[in-house]
């Protein structure tokens, strides 16, 4: 069957997804195995205007959270002059709803814009909190005697008007009941542990351009990666308009072997590579009470780690996904996906969230506590238990990677060191080459890597890497030429993680005494240190569940690591993000480590990622996996 070749195709599925009011659908046309299709949508002019008008920032107001018109939601104080009380009443949000809590924020806000306010008209009282930034949403989560959400502004706008301070209320305050309500009941995320077949792949890409070809391990590259590996399971990229067509043309290549179709979602936007991010893939219950897909938004999708930046063009284009009849439920929650990792223990029959502390704080910056915010997720995601692991890396999806081994869960884990050691060992091929080191030298080395001697390798090393760089502190053409593989290989990439890799293997065995005397080199050191203190805790957290923790030879350290453990586990298979080019090797050596943590019954696919590594992630980052439930 050729290419559906319509500029405006859509598929309605009763009962899944209320088309929003912006999207413009056209008649349902079937589809065949193997078909490479566009699904176009028209979107409404002025919404999009506005919502480009967003900036990409931390929200002004804290309580930002995307919604469709008419429940809109202010990112910022209107643009005419505000009330002085508006301000003040901001202020009061922004510098203080982490530290006293939403109830007692609430309590200060109508106190500052005058309790009368508040008493005339419960939803003209909510739009005032929302527009100094309260995320109101949250109040229906409290309950203090029988009032929660409006009814508990008026409640604490009555204490006020008669008299009360703000911080007359706080006894009161801090007695109220939180009981989170989930955004779709009977939501649950899906698993992560290979206990399902995968139905549908959803992927994004900036363009529609390799970085330098095929084999690179780009955006691109690693969607027809992802493409060869789950042939069975519907694919489905979001792309820039523009850039639609030529997709269309790259993708119909890979369809030989493909049993299922490939989708592509073009839109206003110039979506980012990481589609775990923007959205959680689960299962919701139907009007009927089957179990379809659905993905769990966040409050808004967010960059930064201590800084939730809105991305708008992530946090809106994911809503294309209404195109194809997808279900999107859109979290009170601001999280980031690569920072949850649901799990079933088989062993405890116990639906198990790993969630990094990052989106712990994320939230009490909305004014919940602790307790609050991992019920909060505890219910929103369907789970029965929530652990918080410590932020060893940017998200925990790069230190960890979960599955079912024959009724109990083994978890591929970092280790920083073995990786550190293989690209030391891989990168003693190019300076030999080079005949920039003896014999002797290198034979020493190998022979202090086999034995485990990290702290000699580095000593041996030291002058003859040195000697790599020039007068000016640079590496010239042909050292970064004998650190490459291949045309799609990055040779100034490979070196930056062979030092790296010295800088693991020296500053994890110096002892306090030993420190660098020069204060940026002695805090860099400790930087080491502490990260791989913090990742024995993480490891140890594992372990306390009861799983077995299997190290691999992987490391992540933002745009420098080479990770193995940042893949998606299938029936009878482990897709591992693969570096390839110069590190091949590694890759191999990786792959065993695997085998011989999960069973011979388990096949490990590589999927070339390197570009994307370069980049600050893996597949995990690039792809949310949908199972066949």
């Amino acid at each position: 069957m050729n290419p559906i070749s319509s500029n405006r195709v859509i598929r309605i599925l009763p009962l899944l997804f209320v088309v929003p009011a912006w999207l413009s659908v056209s008649p349902a046309v079937a589809r065949g195995e193997g078909v490479v299709e566009i699904i176009r949508a028209d979107h409404d002019a002025a919404l999009l205007a506005l919502r480009k008008t967003i900036p990409e920032d931390i929200p002004l107001l804290r309580g930002y959270r995307a919604t469709t018109p008419p429940d809109s939601w202010p990112h910022a104080l209107p643009t005419q002059q505000p009330a002085p009380q508006l301000v003040e009443a901001m202020k009061l949000v922004a510098s203080r709803l982490a530290i006293d809590g939403l109830l007692q924020v609430t309590a200060g806000v109508i106190h500052a814009i005058g309790p009368d306010a508040f008493l005339k008209d419960d939803a003209a009282a909510i739009e005032i909190l929302k527009q100094v930034g309260l995320p109101v949403d949250l109040l229906e989560a409290f309950t203090v005697g029988d009032a929660s959400g409006s009814k508990l502004v008026r409640h604490i706008a009555s204490r006020l008007a008669a008299g009360a301070a703000p911080g007359d209320l706080t006894s009161d305050l801090s007695l109220a009941k939180f009981a989170f309500r989930p955004s779709s009941l009977g939501f649950q995320l899906s698993s992560e542990a290979g206990q399902s077949n995968i139905d549908l792949v959803r992927m994004q890409v900036p363009n529609a351009d390799y970085w330098k070809g095929q084999g690179d391990g780009s955006a691109l590259d690693v969607v027809r990666g992802m493409s060869s590996a789950l042939p069975e399971a519907r694919l489905v990229v979001s792309i820039a308009s523009e850039a639609a067509d030529a997709l269309r043309a790259e993708a119909a290549k890979w369809q030989r072997g493909r049993g299922a179709g490939i989708t592509i979602l073009p839109g206003p936007w110039r979506p980012a590579q990481w589609a775990q991010d923007n959205g959680k893939p689960g299962t919701a219950t139907t009007a009927a009470g089957k179990r379809e897909a659905a993905t769990l938004m966040p409050r808004y999708a967010s960059r930064g780690e201590e800084r939730s930046v809105c991305d708008s063009a992530e946090t809106f284009g994911i809503e294309a996904l209404a195109k194809i009849g997808h279900r999107l439920i859109r979290s009170p929650l601001l999280f980031q996906g690569g920072n949850l990792i649901p799990v079933y223990d088989p062993a405890t029959r116990q639906r198990v969230l790993l969630i990094g502390e990052a989106e712990v704080y994320r939230n009490s910056a909305l004014g919940l506590s602790r307790p609050q915010v991992e019920e909060a997720f505890r219910v929103e995601c369907g789970v029965d238990q929530v652990v918080v692991l410590p932020a060893v890396s940017f998200h925990i999806d790069v230190e960890l990677s979960a599955r079912e081994v024959g009724g109990k869960i083994v978890v591929l884990v970092n280790d920083e060191l073995g990786a550190a050691s293989l690209i030391v060992r891989r990168s003693l091929d190019a300076i030999r080459s080079l005949g920039r080191i003896d014999a002797a030298t290198v034979e020493a080395a190998m022979k202090d890597l086999a034995a485990g001697n990290a702290g000699a390798v580095a000593q041996r090393l030291a002058g003859p890497v040195g000697q790599l760089r020039d007068a000016d502190g640079a590496y010239t053409e042909n050292i970064v030429a004998a650190f490459c593989a291949g045309e799609v290989d990055s040779g100034a990439a490979s070196i930056a993680r062979f030092l790296l890799a010295m800088d693991i293997l020296t500053g994890l065995q110096l002892k306090a005494d030993e420190l660098p005397s020069d204060p940026f080199a002695r805090a860099y050191v400790r930087s080491l240190q502490r990260r791989a203190e913090d990742r024995a805790r993480l490891h140890a957290a594992l372990a306390e569940l009861g799983w077995r923790v299997a190290p691999v030879a992987s490391l992540s350290d933002e745009n420098r690591g080479i990770n193995y453990v940042n893949g998606f586990h299938v029936p009878g298979r482990y897709l591992m993000p693969a570096y390839g080019g110069f590190f091949a090797s590694v890759d191999q050596a990786a792959a065993e480590q695997i085998r011989a943590a999960l069973g011979a019954e388990v096949e490990v696919v590589p999927v070339l990622c390197g570009e994307t590594q370069r980049r600050l992630g893996a597949i995990h980052c690039a792809a949310s996996i949908y199972p066949a439930e």
